[in-house]
């Protein structure tokens, strides 16, 4: 899965594009572009690739995505299969100079160009920044001309103005990915998607990206900014963390349904990247619900 460069503008139609998704599951492969992006999550759950990072997605999810940043949003196995669901999105894409090349250095703007520089490793909005921003983002569809120009210069600056935000990506992978030379890292990335609920082992691995073991982990490393052992290890335990949310199965189902084989070693995992133990994770999702 090489990562697939996306034409979004044609800059004598519009400055900026908008769109509504609607679909069984979402198409785009891994992908890059030279705008940045904002999408808005309306339905669908699966599993969201962003640079590096690695993470369950839900409805109502927002991200933004600075130029050149791959990304991959891979909808559960079950909106490939017939079942009459959808997936939908609404997707602001815009280039940086929108705007004119100078504008967003001008003084007043520092905040905005300040933002435009952290979301080169992507970020997840939160809180009522996200809440004010969606509703922003669903008025837009009705929109045209300058008011779109408007509305998203409002967008950036309620996001300039906002902490609601989590960055995704490390440096190192935003150093290393640029636009050619990770077409090995993105076969590593399809046969993980596919496979990760299953023993994997380094031989099997390395060989997807046609090198030997010790030459495929040093590369892994510095394309990624992580280890093979840790990226895996993210997949997994985001898939448990989708698993424990939805509350049909135990922790010890849930640890060999994300391809761990030791649950103590699972317990132990999750806790390391989550602060809390697999069941404090669920018991404190369900309070949110009630």
């Amino acid at each position: 899965m090489k990562p697939t460069f996306l034409k979004v503008l044609n800059s004598l139609e519009a400055s900026i594009d908008i769109r509504h998704e609607i679909a069984p599951y979402f198409k785009n492969p891994w992908h890059f572009h030279p705008e940045f992006e904002l999408t808005l999550i309306l339905e669908s759950t699966g599993t969201h690739f962003i640079g590096n990072s690695i993470s369950t997605f839900y409805k109502n999810e927002l991200t933004l995505t600075g130029p050149n940043l791959p990304h991959y949003w891979r909808c559960d196995p079950i909106y490939y299969q017939g079942h009459n669901l959808k997936a939908e999105a609404i997707i602001v894409r815009f280039p940086e100079h929108f705007l004119g090349s100078s504008f967003f250095l001008l003084p007043e703007m520092h905040h905005i160009n300040n933002l435009f520089k952290i979301s080169r490793r992507g970020l997840k909005i939160i809180g009522e920044t996200k809440e004010k921003t969606a509703e922003i983002m669903n008025i837009m569809m009705e929109m045209d001309g300058a008011e779109r120009i408007i509305s998203l210069l409002q967008i950036l600056n309620l996001l300039a103005s906002s902490e609601d935000y989590k960055v995704l990506s490390c440096r190192g992978f935003v150093q290393a990915s640029g636009t050619s030379g990770i077409e090995r890292i993105n076969d590593v990335y399809a046969y993980l998607i596919e496979n990760f609920m299953h023993p994997i082992q380094l031989n099997k691995i390395a060989s997807v990206a046609n090198m030997n073991p010790t030459a495929f982990c040093r590369y892994f490393k510095a394309k990624t900014g992580k280890t093979f052992t840790q990226f895996l290890h993210e997949i997994r335990i985001g898939h448990a963390c989708k698993i424990l949310i939805e509350g049909k199965l135990n922790v010890s189902q849930v640890c060999y349904e994300s391809g761990f084989q030791n649950q103590s070693y699972f317990i132990k995992l999750f806790k390391r990247i989550n602060q809390q133990t697999p069941l404090q994770y669920q018991n404190q999702h369900n309070k949110r619900l009630i």
